[in-house]
Order: C-alpha cells, then structure tokens, then sequence
C-alpha cells in the first residue's frame, strides 16, 4: 500500500504536532510505502517533495505525483486543506482528512475566516470520504450536527521516554514545547511569568508567515527577566529535553488534541493547562487548570506525583493505539 502524507510544513519535523504525527506515522506503519508533500521549502528527496502555492497549483502537482507514482491512498492533514480534499474527492475517493485543530474558535484567524472555516468542515463532514478527528470534543461535536455521517476519531499518541536520567538543574523553570503561534497564548503566559516570579524556559519554531506577532513576542521576552526563549528542538531531542522538567504549562485557546501536552505528560511531568474542553476530556490526574485569559497559576500540587500522568498516557494514548487506528482506516478505502 501506498500512502501521502498531505501538509506537513516539514519533514523531518521541526514545527508543531500535526508535523509529529506524520513523522510517527511514516516511520513506524513500515508495511506502508510513505509519500510526503509539505508545504515550506527544503531538500527534497525520492519520497519528500515540496507543493507550490496556490490551491490549483497543489491539486495539479498532487494529481500528477499520485499517478507517477501509483499512490494508493491521499491522506490530507489539517481542515485548511478540506476544500483541496473536496476537490480531490472528485477524482478519487480514496482519501481522508485529519484535523488535528478547529480552526473556526483560532484567533489567529478573523471572524470571516473562521466562518469559511466552519461551513468546509461540515461540508468535509457529509461529502469527504473519511473525515476523522484527533480531539474526541470535536468529533463529538460534527457526530451531533452531521449525525447521517460517520465521523472518525483516532487519538494521537506517543512513545513513553526512558526516565532513568535524573530533573537537571532545569526542574525549577516552567516549560513550554510547541508552535509559537497566536493561539498558543505566549503573550500572556510571558506576563504571567513577570507578574508571579516564575522562570518560563519556551521551546519552539517561529512562523515565518507571521512577522508582525514573532515581533510581538521578541519584544515580550526581550522585555520580561523571567520568560527564555530556548529555540526549536528536533523532534528526536524533545522528550529528552521536556525531560529536563517537572511542569509543563500550555495555556492555548484553541487545541484540537496538542501533541506536546501528551510528550509532557509521557515524561512524567505535572500539567498547567488552559481550561478549555479539548484539555479537559484528557482527564490527566496531576493537572492544574487555568483561566487562558486570566492567567492565576496554581503551584498547589500537593502530594500527587508526575509519575501519574506518564501511566495515563501509557493506558490511554499510546503511540500503538494511534497507528492501528490509521490502519483500519486505510484498510478500509482500498
């Protein structure tokens, strides 16, 4: 069988957790013969190429790319490729889209955008193929407005870190791992690190498309004495480095299920998460929950341990899970 991956900004992956996800799922689905298309400019190999821009433009390349090299399966990632997928669905209806994110509650996106947004989604919800979800509220959510359709959830899921190696001098900052982008809330979160004293290490790629909020947050941690920018972490040094840890704050507004809170989780730190719906339904036992506009974090831990959430993740969104889930799924369009 073969498969592309439709998306990625990169690969290897570099930026956030859609682009993790793909990279679990080419390297470890070794019976499938992975194919990658990702959107920013880098080398490209046999089986990784770049698309151009423009969305007519894409669908040419990739209909020319599955037929040169008799793909199987078109797995798109992310909704803002829903109406490329409708396109393609045209043509072909062996294919799928993951969200990994609704983007119709992002407010990186003004309210026109996320009304688009919206109506793709239910569109992809009653005439997409398979449409599945890696947040369990979202496709709670379209099973109940589209209820004639299926809709399909596989959870995300990752590796359990060996944790034989001891907290490094580290252990006494917060941290956060992930996109810095402007739902993820940093502004706030750099303040509420002035504000309480507290030392805030912030691991993460900045988008180059955004200038004027990486601007925003340059000018924020150049101003603040307890917010660091640490830079990006390949894929294969961030559990090492969430590791180096004991909490992990991730104050986002807008999550489908983020990747990163599942790496922290894994390594056995204690969580400081925004009390959003797509944080809750994780139901991890060591967490604090936080207002994302308010921002009063909570330092009363008491007796519980961070070694409670690794076995969460262990029981509950193992990596095993989330690519048997993907196989059954293509399995079911051939």
């Amino acid at each position: 069988m073969k498969v592309v991956h439709i998306g990625p900004k990169n690969y290897p992956p570099s930026h956030g957790g859609t682009e993790r996800v793909v990279y679990d799922i080419v390297t470890r689905l070794e019976e499938i013969d992975s194919h990658i298309l990702v959107e920013f400019e880098q080398e490209e190999t046999k089986y990784i190429r770049v698309m151009p821009k423009g969305y007519l433009k894409k669908l040419r390349f990739i209909m020319r790319y599955v037929a040169s090299e008799q793909i199987d399966i078109v797995h798109f990632h992310n909704e803002t490729f829903i109406p490329l997928a409708l396109l393609y669905s045209l043509i072909s209806r062996r294919n799928l889209v993951t969200v990994h994110g609704c983007h119709f509650t992002n407010p990186k996106y003004n309210w026109l955008q996320r009304f688009s947004i919206l109506i793709f989604d239910i569109l992809g919800a009653i005439f997409l193929p398979r449409l599945v979800f890696c947040s369990e509220v979202d496709k709670q959510k379209f099973q109940k407005w589209v209820p004639f359709r299926k809709i399909y959830f596989v959870s995300n899921g990752v590796n359990l870190p060996d944790m034989t190696n001891e907290r490094a001098e580290s252990r006494a900052a917060f941290v956060y791992l992930g996109r810095i982008s402007p739902e993820k809330n940093l502004v706030r979160l750099i303040e509420a690190a002035d504000r309480l004293g507290v030392t805030l290490h912030i691991y993460g790629a900045f988008d180059e498309r955004r200038p004027a909020f990486n601007a925003l947050i340059h000018r924020a941690l150049k101003e603040s004495d307890y917010a660091i920018w640490k830079g990006p972490v390949p894929y294969s040094q961030v559990l090492k480095t969430l590791s180096e840890y004991e909490v992990f704050v991730y104050p986002s507004v807008s999550e489908g299920l983020p990747l990163s809170v599942l790496e922290a989780a894994a390594c056995g730190l204690k969580l400081v998460l925004s009390d959003i719906p797509q944080h809750r339904i994780l139901s991890f036992p060591v967490v604090n929950y936080i207002d994302p506009y308010v921002f009063d974090l909570d330092f009363s831990w008491g007796a519980r341990n961070g070694q409670l959430n690794r076995r969460h993740v262990c029981e509950n969104y193992s990596i095993e899970k989330m690519l048997n889930g993907y196989k059954e799924i293509y399995n079911s369009l051939i």
